[in-house]
């Protein structure tokens, strides 16, 4: 060997396994997403959101004979427009900070809303349809329903 063949790799530190060192990239990611203001600020815009569209719709169910036709139209639009800006945010911030517990929770949360919102859609067709066909077979009841 020559002079100019030397060893670059003579540090008396002690050498660190492979995945000790992707463990600690991914843990320091996974802090960044965590700590980013952007992502706590697009999460939290969503569950603004989120909670506002749920609260419209309550108060609006409960109120209905008091709206003015022109509220009942904002009522009817507001609350839709709100929860899909919300799920959009939600997927904006998991996308982006893909490592962030906020979102992820987020996420989680909002499918299991979709998932049981279509589980009552899905009962209420089978109630109805149910009450239909009990209708078609000539009950004696059919007629007192309701």
């Amino acid at each position: 060997m020559g002079d100019n063949d030397q060893n670059t790799n003579n540090s008396n530190a002690p050498a660190v396994p492979e995945y000790l060192t992707k463990e600690a990239i991914k843990q320091q990611k996974k802090y960044n997403d965590n700590h980013s203001t952007t992502c706590r600020t697009l999460c939290m815009i969503s569950l603004v959101c989120w909670a506002l569209a749920n609260l419209i719709f309550i108060v609006s169910d409960q109120f209905f004979d008091l709206l003015v036709d022109v509220m009942a139209i904002f009522t009817e639009v507001l609350p839709g427009l709100l929860l899909i800006s919300g799920y959009v945010l939600a997927i904006i911030a998991i996308v982006r900070y893909p490592r962030s517990t906020f979102a992820r929770v987020l996420i989680i949360i909002y499918i299991t809303e979709l998932v049981l919102l279509f589980l009552m859609m899905l009962l209420l067709v089978i109630a109805c349809s149910s009450a239909i066909g009990s209708c078609s077979r000539e009950f004696i009841s059919c007629l007192e329903m309701g």
